[in-house]
């Protein structure tokens, strides 16, 4: 019998399979949940500073642990999915999610809230990491970068969602029913997760327990991929896992690529989770009610959805690096804009949007460039980093926030200081454009 090899990238159907589809689904409503549970600590905030009589600053302190939190699963945890398998992790994270967003709702101080939000973090970092890698390899060739940015429009279409029911959840049940809510959910999805969702294909071709060639074969065929007769050798699937898989990423052939991706997620991020967390508390303070606020931060993320759909279908014909400096540019002018033009409350409204638009979309961009970068035996861990890299951003960006409104700084200045991240990340992002996706996507470490 000739020996069997694994099937190339260029072999795949450019047409989408209905596993596929699936698959991409099923991240994409995991990533609405994990949209869902990271926004609704923000809704509830205002309620909480006044009931438990703390500060912005020591309340900024609950945004930054569950960050800390998605630091340490993303970077820590998530590269177990190139070892143990995508769906095992997927399904351990989802769980404490669910375990601890319930308990949030007996929290009785901030030192309670805080350490719960750390757990719930660390599930979502997970979670970030391991659905990008499946939105990865169970997309086309051609549509990677749209498979990824749909899985990762999930993410601000779970925040819009928490967004338009928030406000009348905290009215009439009280902050607790948010927590209620995002917690039952996660736990619905995890029978679903244990019947439904797929393994990696090369994950399942490198275990070579009972089975996994059947299994692998499944999900082959089901993607429109040839089948194998036999299992490949192993330096055909994949180069064997370092021991320690973080070294890969700092490989000379990947190194500038893996500094600059990371600087630039740490830009964006912190950006990003300084407007996630407290435009709500920006707008009862500049005048507003908190339901403008709510709407303001569904809006932000109602743009964020419809960017990331547009822009990720439309990235088969462009330069990824250079799209998403685009975006990260068009954004810090609308952060500027805000600063002077937020009222009246349409216009408000108007920038919101906007900002979410181009802003989440260069997010959802660096997520599809990073899935690109590396092959599947570290690309979990390649994404895990780069998410961790920019959680460290995302940590600083809401604590920095509520330092500078204790301080009185105005609204402004707020955020005209707080768009120059997004230039360092265009620049970051342009140059990742130049060296890597000039030519056509391979792995750029070989597998």
């Amino acid at each position: 019998m000739d020996k069997p090899r694994i099937i190339t990238e260029e072999e795949a159907n450019n047409k989408w399979t209905r596993m596929q589809a699936f698959t991409i689904f099923l991240c994409f409503i995991l990533m609405a949940l994990d949209g869902i549970d990271v926004l609704v600590v923000s809704f509830a905030a205002p309620l909480l500073i006044e009931q438990w009589n703390v500060t912005d600053a020591a309340f900024g302190m609950v945004f930054s642990a569950g960050l800390a939190g998605m630091t340490i699963g993303s970077m820590f945890l998530a590269p177990f999915a190139d070892r143990i398998g995508r769906k095992p992790i997927l399904m351990a994270a989802t769980m404490v999610i669910a375990i601890t967003m319930l308990a949030a709702t007996l929290s009785q101080n901030l030192t309670q809230l805080i350490i719960l939000r750390l757990l719930t973090g660390v599930g979502i970092g997970c979670v970030l990491a391991t659905a990008t890698s499946m939105g990865s390899e169970f997309s086309p060739k051609k549509y990677v970068a749209a498979g990824v940015m749909t899985v990762m429009s999930g993410y601000p279409a779970g925040a819009m969602l928490a967004g338009v029911v928030a406000n009348d959840l905290l009215v009439n049940y009280g902050w607790e029913s948010l927590f209620i809510v995002a917690g039952l959910l996660s736990l619905a999805l995890f029978p679903i997760m244990y019947f439904l969702a797929p393994e990696s294909v090369h994950f399942l071709l490198e275990r070579r327990k009972e089975g996994d060639l059947e299994r692998a074969n499944k999900l082959l065929r089901a993607q429109g991929l040839k089948e194998h007769d036999d299992y490949p050798e192993r330096e055909e699937v994949f180069a064997k896992t370092p021991a320690v898989p973080f070294m890969h990423l700092l490989k000379k052939e990947v190194r500038t690529t893996t500094l600059l991706s990371w600087v630039s997620f740490m830009g964006a991020f912190f950006t990003v989770y300084f407007l996630l967390s407290w435009i709500p508390r920006i707008a009862s303070m500049t005048g507003y009610p908190l339901e403008v606020g709510i709407k303001g931060s569904a809006l932000f993320n109602g743009g964020a959805v419809i960017g990331l759909f547009i822009v990720g279908w439309l990235t088969a014909r462009w330069n990824l690096g250079k799209v998403i400096a685009c975006l990260y540019g068009i954004a810090t002018i609308m952060m500027v804009m805000f600063a002077e033009w937020n009222t009246p409350v349409i216009m408000y409204y108007t920038l919101l949007f906007g900002i979410g638009f181009f802003q989440q979309s260069g997010n959802g961009a660096l997520y599809a460039t990073v899935a690109q970068i590396y092959p599947t035996n570290i690309r979990t861990t390649g994404i895990g980093w780069a998410i961790g890299m920019g959680r460290l951003g995302a940590v600083l960006g809401p604590a920095a926030g509520g330092l500078a409104l204790t301080s009185g700084m105005s609204v402004a200045w707020m955020f005209v200081l707080f768009s120059l991240p997004l230039l360092v990340t265009a620049l970051c992002a342009w140059t990742i454009g130049v060296k890597y996706f000039i030519k056509p996507a391979k792995p750029a470490i070989k597998a």
